[in-house]
């Protein structure tokens, strides 16, 4: 599936992620998959994040 394109097809902030699911119910690395513009231009532009 091309997750890009699902994503540009929203106009709000979109994203997919993919969560690593452990033994025992646990939860280990969570990636960002795909990120339409609203949601990347809400990290990049955003100067709470740049502070840091």
């Amino acid at each position: 599936m091309d997750f890009q394109k699902f994503v540009d097809g929203f106009l709000p902030m979109t994203c997919v992620v993919s969560v690593e699911k452990l033994p025992d119910d646990k939860w280990g690395e969570i990636r960002l998959v795909a990120g339409n513009k609203a949601y990347v231009d809400s990290i990049e532009n955003n100067p709470e994040l740049k502070r840091r």
